[in-house]
């Protein structure tokens, strides 16, 4: 069993809903990413516009492989990020959780100094939390809006304070795999849940 966060069900729209405004096609450009040292993109097609478009020694790139849940895009990405001399990196977060090695994770990828690609075996969808709460100075993160865009995340105190309370909304738990389903148990209700796992 794996410790982690587990988003309760009536957080799920709260949570869904974009914490900035939303930017549609290439973002790469975009004033908000001038001058960053690093910048953490979530979701497999933010991740290519970025690998494409931005230095990749400047990228932490999370993928799960999929887009609208059915997809498959990550080899496309885990190919460019080898060429590009990427560290390649593979973690488990099943859906609706944050895992506590996704979080270490992504904290320890944001302070290296070349790009980073982190394939998550399960959904990518909760992860920009902890990225954006242990960005730091010169640091953005970047998240796919599913059918609208992308949000772009620049840090500042509030932002990373914001997403650090956010957190406090997640209930501690374990999760594991059981015949391909990802069985999540919280700690407060002791009631097990049960969520797909999609294999790539």
């Amino acid at each position: 069993m794996n410790p982690a966060l587990i988003l309760p069900t009536h957080y799920r729209r709260d949570f869904a809903k974009p914490r900035a405004p939303i930017v549609s096609g290439d973002f790469t450009r975009h004033p908000l990413l001038a001058g960053l040292g690093r910048i953490a993109c979530i979701g497999d097609i933010v991740s290519r516009y970025c690998i494409n478009g931005i230095e990749p020694k400047k990228l932490v790139l999370i993928v799960d492989g999929k887009t609208r849940r059915y997809v498959d895009e990550g080899l496309e990405i885990i190919d460019k990020a080898k060429d590009s001399g990427m560290s390649i990196l593979h973690i488990e977060n099943p859906p609706g959780t944050i895992t506590m090695k996704a979080i270490l994770t992504i904290c320890k990828a944001l302070g290296e100094k070349h790009g980073v690609l982190i394939v998550v075996k399960g959904e990518e969808d909760m992860l920009a939390l902890p990225a954006i709460a242990c960005m730091q100075e010169n640091q953005a993160v970047i998240y796919g809006v599913p059918g609208q865009g992308a949000t772009i995340i620049r840090y500042s105190t509030y932002t990373a304070r914001d997403a650090q309370l956010r957190t406090l909304y997640l209930k501690p738990g374990t999760t594991y795999y059981r015949h391909n389903q990802a069985i999540h148990q919280s700690q407060e209700t002791k009631e097990n849940t049960t969520a797909p796992l999609f294999n790539k």
